[in-house]
């Protein structure tokens, strides 16, 4: 193939002879000139172009076959690139267009200058019986002997061509557009003509070009301001909609809107960068998609993928618009997970192979990126969106912010209210939970309570409990006492913000607390502690199961919030089981004192001066100063209780409660309750906390009257309290420290007891240190006439009656009666004469028949007296021992009127439990007609 360049003579190279020799060609020439200039004037779009080709220049009998329009694609006229495409799709479809077509291509700077250095259009003959228009362009034959420039230009001019008559030559005059010497393209128009250019349609190109040129300029201008109109027309509608966005659901609806008016925009997702400024999360993605339809796009949304790593990187470092060629990505060996995604899903099935990434930013800060899959689009109107919905997005986290902020005072409010009004700790732990749970956004927490020392600390709830129960040997965490002066807590309580531990590297530490290695064995990742302050001082700590993205100064102000409410609930808490304590100690302190007031043993002195009372109140003078245990021996009816009380007034002590308890009376499953408290929901029934009798008589004197009949198991609690001075309730879970003297009494003899079993010798041993034996009323009769006035005047005054004497063999007779129920049966004997007499004399008390007359010839065995003492009981020589024993027992219960159980019953005169008595009462046959009026 063999191509040549003609550039033409310029006119003043021509000889003189007219241009146009024909007049009337000339004034055609000058109106067609004239005519091109007003079309090219009125030219705005492509169809005026294609119009000014095919009418005004076509139709001015000027021969050619086709033109065409080569735009260089330069950097400054990239918007080029969408005139091309309109001009060619209008060309296409109109059948009169000569006009062929329009391209946007790159030419060599040689070529480009060689054109330019023309003086005239430049015509190229081709011989078409060479070529080979099928093929590309470094596919033809190339047997041109020319010059490598002259091969260029054929190459170039052969690319455009698009028909070809074989055997016939061809040519190709190529003109330049220029605009203010600023070449914007070429023009060229082919011929198949043997007779090639006729040199005056050259010399009308010349002339044209400057109109095709301007014509051009006029189409380029007229996109340029419709591309633009229209942008802001766009982004003048959306930000407009991105206005009135307020949530992420209102974004979401107004950016499909939007960007589906696209064309050239098939999908479309933002991903934002984490509150710690690692991670991209999913925030909104085009829902209609196919690729959402696929299985692992689940897991691709789900994913936090890294700002530093893959393609993501590559567009936050680019700082605008970046186009990414997803199979060029692959090739160049590019990680990223939506490469993976994309390969999953295959380049036939998924239908793009690029995407265009742009950074959304607010100032200078990157919050997230914007990606949208398109073959190509308007980098100019993708950053006007972008900056629109970085706005957007802006907002919406600062509503979002505003709105959590609100919620979380409205939660802390109601917390805070729901807090002050609580007084019970388990209510405490339920609506803690409840409402915590959610602001924190959190499923497992503790808390842990310093002693009133402040030197050891304990778990008081655990959400975790439930997984303690599931790894052997963890559950006993929940019941371990902890130093506080251990590192972890010691790093809590000098902390002013909360502390984030993570709990893989904590546990590997040295000598830290139990609980941290049970957190690792449930799998917690990092925990967040608050210290629990009230007025400054540290009371606890509080601990959260927390996610470590959320360690923001944000989250660190909300559990300090929520830890000072917290705080605040539990001194509240504290202060009113103080104020119950208190109150229930009171209530227990006025029963007490209402009992003492209605004693029977209310006497203002211990009566009886005899020699053995004078020992009595030497041993109580020397042991009431002291702290020392006392243990009162005698038998029923001596006035055990009220030497405890005389030992209690003349102690340092007396300010204080003493606190009775008798054992004896009490139930066996009660007593422990009675006697050490219990806590609420301890036991069925216990509906209430209760304050024992220890705590109740702290600081005090406890009375345990007849010790003989304490439970063994209970014995070993009493054994605990008097060994370590502190015991549990029932239920509870902490120490109570008390400071209580003891003073116990029984009519049993220990010491046989012990022997026999029924009693720990431990205790014995620690209650026997200082004993006083209280003498019988028969050993010491001498105190009979100062016992019986007391007891008349007593009941006179409370009967009624007026006794001013009493007859004097009275005296004798009651000196004659060996008095098995001690000073109680003496009591109420004087009762029950002031009741039957008449007149102001006590002539006679009512002594049991039968029991005066030879009153000290018999002994009796099992009435608890000291060694060598005997009491001894009228009987007939005649009378059986079975038949005096039944006598005896119903004359006791007539004098305690049928009464058996009790401290006035007939078992205690007897000196035996109430259910021996029921045992002898019906083993003899003894009938209530036999005892009772």
């Amino acid at each position: 193939m063999r191509a040549t360049s003609l550039p033409l003579p310029p006119a003043q190279a021509q000889t003189k002879q007219p241009i146009h020799q024909d007049i009337d060609a000339l004034i055609r020439e000058k109106e067609t000139l004239l005519s091109l200039i007003r079309a090219t004037s009125q030219v705005r779009n492509i169809q005026d172009l294609i119009t000014l080709f095919s009418k005004k220049i076509k139709g001015q009998d000027h021969h050619y076959d086709y033109a065409q329009l080569v735009l260089l694609n330069r950097q400054d006229q990239s918007n080029l690139s969408g005139i091309t495409e309109r001009m060619n799709t209008l060309l296409k479809n109109n059948d009169e267009a000569h006009l062929n077509a329009v391209y946007l291509v790159n030419i060599q700077a040689e070529l480009l200058q060689y054109i330019s250095k023309a003086t005239s259009p430049v015509v190229v003959h081709l011989d078409p019986a060479s070529k080979n228009p099928g093929k590309e362009i470094n596919q033809k034959t190339t047997k041109t002997t020319g010059s490598s420039l002259d091969k260029s230009l054929e190459d170039f001019i052969t690319q455009f061509s698009v028909t070809a008559n074989k055997g016939q030559m061809e040519d190709c005059l190529i003109m330049e557009l220029k605009a203010k010497d600023h070449l914007i393209g070429l023009l060229l128009i082919h011929t198949c003509l043997p007779s090639g250019f006729p040199k005056e349609f050259s010399l009308l190109t010349e002339e044209i070009a400057p109109l095709i040129t301007s014509a051009l300029l006029n189409i380029m201008d007229h996109e340029q301001i419709l591309q633009k109109s229209w942008e802001e027309s766009f982004l003048l509608a959306f930000s407009s909609g991105i206005a009135a966005v307020r949530t992420q659901e209102d974004l979401s609806e107004v950016i499909y809107g939007s960007l589906k008016k696209l064309s050239m925009v098939r999908a479309y997702f933002i991903r934002l960068i984490d509150a710690t400024d690692r991670y991209l999360l999913p925030f909104i993605h085009d829902k209609e998609a196919f690729y959402t339809k696929e299985a692992k796009f689940e897991q691709l949304l789900r994913k936090k993928i890294s700002i530093k790593e893959g393609i993501s990187r590559n567009v936050l470092q680019a700082g605008g618009p970046l186009n990414i060629d997803f199979r060029q990505e692959v090739e160049n060996g590019t990680q990223d997970p939506y490469l993976e995604f994309w390969k999953m899903l295959g380049e036939e099935k998924s239908g793009f192979s690029k995407i265009t990434g742009i950074p959304l930013s607010v100032g200078q800060k990157n919050i997230g990126i914007l990606w949208v899959i398109t073959e190509k689009i308007d980098n100019r109107l993708l950053e006007g969106i972008s900056a629109q919905i970085a706005i957007a997005i802006s907002n919406i986290k600062a509503n979002e912010e505003i709105l959590r902020k609100e919620s979380e005072k409205a939660t802390l409010l109601s917390l805070s209210q729901e807090m002050a009004a609580l007084r019970d700790r388990n209510d405490l732990f339920q609506k803690f939970y409840s409402k915590v749970t959610t602001v924190l956004n959190i499923e497992e927490f503790g808390m842990v309570l310093l002693d009133q020392e402040k030197k050891t600390y304990k778990i008081i709830i655990d959400q975790a409990a439930t997984f303690a129960r599931l790894h052997p040997g963890q559950e006993a965490v929940l019941e371990m006492e902890f130093q506080a002066s251990d590192a972890v807590f010691q790093r809590i309580a000098s902390s002013t913000e909360p502390v984030y531990f993570d709990v893989a590297t904590l546990s590997g530490l040295p000598d830290m607390p139990a609980y941290v290695h049970f957190w690792k064995a449930i799998h917690l990742r990092q925990v967040a502690a608050v210290p629990l302050k009230v007025g400054g001082e540290v009371i606890g700590a509080a601990f959260f199961h927390v996610d470590p993205v959320t360690k923001t100064p944000a989250y660190s102000a909300l559990l300090q919030a929520v830890s000072h409410q917290l705080a605040v609930a539990i001194s509240n808490i504290r202060s009113n089981e103080q104020v119950l304590q208190y109150k229930q100690m009171l209530e227990q302190e006025n029963v007490q004192l209402k009992e003492e007031i209605n004693s029977l043993y209310n006497f203002s002195e211990i009566i009886g001066s005899g020699e053995k009372m004078q020992e009595v109140y030497r041993l109580i003078r020397l042991v009431a100063t002291t702290n020392s245990t006392v243990l009162v021996l005698g038998e029923t009816g001596t006035g055990k209780e009220l030497i405890a009380r005389a030992v209690h007034n003349a102690s340092p002590r007396k300010n204080k409660l003493m606190v009775k308890v008798n054992c004896a009376a009490l139930p066996t499953n009660l007593i422990e309750s009675e006697l050490f408290g219990h806590e609420k929901g301890a036991f069925t029934g216990a509906v209430e906390r209760r304050i024992g009798k220890f705590e109740l008589a702290n600081g005090g004197t406890i009375f345990l009257d007849e010790i003989g009949e304490m439970p063994l198991e209970t014995q070993v609690k009493l054994l605990r309290v008097i060994q370590e001075r502190e015991f549990e309730r029932i239920g509870g879970k902490t120490p109570i420290k008390v400071d209580v003297r003891i003073i116990a009494a029984t009519n049993r003899k220990l010491d046989i007891e012990v022997n026999e079993g029924r009693f720990r010798p431990d205790l014995y041993y620690r209650l026997n240190v200082f004993p006083i034996h209280l003498p019988p009323l028969r050993d010491r009769k001498e105190d009979l006439e100062a016992l019986t006035w007391y007891f008349v005047r007593k009941y006179s005054k409370r009967t009624g009656h007026q006794i001013k004497t009493i007859a004097t063999g009275v005296f004798k007779e009651l000196r004659s009666y060996h008095w098995p129920g001690n000073i109680r049966e003496l009591e109420h004997l004087i009762e029950r004469s002031i009741l039957l007499m008449d007149g102001g004399v006590l002539k006679q008390v009512q002594i049991p028949l039968g029991q005066a007359k030879n009153a000290e010839q018999r002994p009796v065995a099992g009435q608890g007296l000291n060694p060598g003492q005997h009491d001894m009981v009228p009987t007939s020589e005649k009378m059986t021992l079975k038949n005096m024993e039944a006598e005896h027992i119903v004359k006791v219960l007539k004098i305690c009127q049928g009464k058996i159980a009790g401290v006035d019953g007939a078992a205690a005169l007897l000196g035996i439990p109430a259910t021996t008595l029921h045992s002898k009462i019906k083993k003899l046959d003894i009938k209530k007609v036999d005892y009772l009026d």
